[in-house]
C-alpha cells in the first residue's frame, strides 16, 4: 500500500496553487493518505465536515483518510467506517512532527494487523486510531522532531495507564 501525507508548508512553495495541483497529483495513487484539517481545507475549499469528507473519498480512489484535528483528535475514513477520538490527553510543549507519529504508529500497526486496511473493521481502525492518536499526542509532550518521536514501549505504556484510550 502506498500512503500519503503531503506535510503542507506554503513557506516552501513560490506558488500555492502549484503546490495544490502537484499534491492532487499523487492521490489516484494513495492508498492510506494522511491530511490535517487545514490540509484538507487548503486541497478541498472546504472545512472537514461529513459530506465533504464523504465527497472527498468518493472522488479519489483513497482506502483510507487519516485526519489529524490537533488538539480535537483526530477521525479515521475507510471502507464505509468511521471513527473519531479526541485528542490524546497531553502537555503540548512542541507539535512539530506530530503528524508524522500519528501516521508512523498506523501505519506500524497497521502492518502488525496483517491485512489490507480496505479489509479492516470498525474496531480494527479504532485499535490503529487510537495508537496512532497516542504516539502523535507523546510526540508534543517533547521539544523537537525525531528526538520527540516515542518508542513502541512508551506508547503501549501510555495507553495501558490511560483508560478512556484502553480497547
Amino acid at each position: 500500500p502506498v500512503a500519503f501525507d503531503p506535510n503542507l508548508r506554503p513557506a516552501l512553495w513560490s506558488d500555492l496553487d502549484d503546490a495544490k495541483n502537484t499534491i492532487l497529483r499523487a492521490f489516484p495513487f494513495t492508498d492510506i493518505l494522511k491530511l490535517s484539517e487545514e490540509e484538507f481545507s487548503f486541497l478541498t475549499g472546504q472545512s472537514p465536515s461529513q459530506t465533504a469528507v464523504r465527497q472527498f473519498c468518493s472522488s479519489y480512489p483513497v482506502q483510507a483518510l487519516l485526519l489529524t484535528k490537533g488538539p480535537k483528535g483526530c477521525s479515521v475514513f475507510s471502507g464505509g467506517h468511521t471513527v473519531e477520538l479526541p485528542a490524546y490527553p497531553a502537555k503540548t510543549i512542541d507539535t512539530t512532527a506530530a503528524g508524522d507519529a500519528f501516521t508512523g504508529a498506523f501505519l506500524c500497526r497497521l502492518a502488525e494487523l496483517n491485512k489490507p486496511i480496505n479489509a479492516c473493521t470498525k474496531d480494527d481502525l479504532l485499535l490503529l486510531a487510537r495508537f496512532a492518536n497516542a504516539a502523535g499526542g507523546l510526540t508534543t509532550a517533547k521539544k523537537g522532531a525525531i528526538s520527540a518521536l516515542p518508542t513502541r514501549m512508551e506508547v503501549d505504556r501510555a495507553l495501558q495507564k490511560n483508560d478512556s484510550l484502553r480497547l
